[in-house]
């Protein structure tokens, strides 16, 4: 379950210390948000939060407010069921935008989230995907230079991962390649398609690797990537 990896999770968060050395205990705190908007006026109560669970309806100034904790380590968004917008219930672009200290997020299951919905954290490290989520859209995450790794919450049925790598179940589709990777990535032997926006933002990136000659590649998979579409034979994509 979710909570459950939460809580693994928090473990390596347990103690904080600060400049003056003293030892501050994980400030988690867990909230249903019945009514839109009223996280944004508790703002002030939640400032200290290192930890924050939300369940139930969001609206723009709620996640401004998200935006604004500057102390927060995990964001747990799985039970969201609402973000009221003028024309779409999803999490919208840049909804998580500039959070310094942001490592873990854990991506709503119950609405979809739009492409760049998650911009500039610097330490951002992992993304979950919960057990029920069933669409994802690709580019999500962008100029996050840390980010490095999807987890996949056990018992999901829609999604797999290789070496921190979003793919399809079957592992056939490559779906989202974390903009935080270096190097060297080797594509796995199973993919045969990748999607459009999957390298998005990859610009740590100077070599992907496949030996398949068949494989099929969106226009704009490589979007915003140092690499550009050159595969087979064991030919590396050469950068730009």
């Amino acid at each position: 379950m979710i909570f459950y990896k939460i809580k693994n999770l928090l473990e390596s968060f347990k103690h904080k210390h600060t400049c003056s050395g003293v030892i501050q205990h994980h400030q988690e705190l867990r909230l249903d948000i019945i009514i839109a908007g009223s996280l944004y006026k508790m703002s002030d109560s939640i400032k200290e939060a290192q930890s924050l669970t939300l369940r139930g309806e969001l609206n723009s100034k709620d996640l401004e407010a998200i935006r604004n904790l500057n102390k927060l380590d995990i964001l747990n968004l799985c039970r969201i069921k609402k973000v009221k917008q003028i024309i779409t219930n999803s999490l919208p672009q840049a909804s998580i935008e500039g959070m310094k200290r942001l490592r873990v997020l854990v991506l709503p299951e119950l609405i979809t989230t739009d492409a760049l919905a998650v911009i500039s954290c610097r330490s951002l490290r992992e993304v979950i995907i919960p057990q029920k989520l069933e669409i994802l859209n690709s580019g999500i995450v962008y100029d996050c230079r840390n980010f490095n790794r999807y987890v996949i919450e056990e018992g999901n049925m829609n999604f797999s991962e290789s070496n921190g790598v979003l793919l399809s179940k079957d592992g056939t589709k490559l779906l989202s390649v974390p903009c935080g990777m270096k190097g060297t990535y080797r594509i796995p032997d199973s993919v045969t398609e990748i999607v459009g926006g999957a390298f998005l933002g990859c610009t740590q990136l100077n070599q992907v690797l496949s030996d398949k000659v068949l494989l099929k590649v969106a226009n704009n998979a490589f979007y915003g990537c140092r690499c550009s579409p050159d595969i087979g034979r064991d030919v590396g994509i050469r950068p730009f």
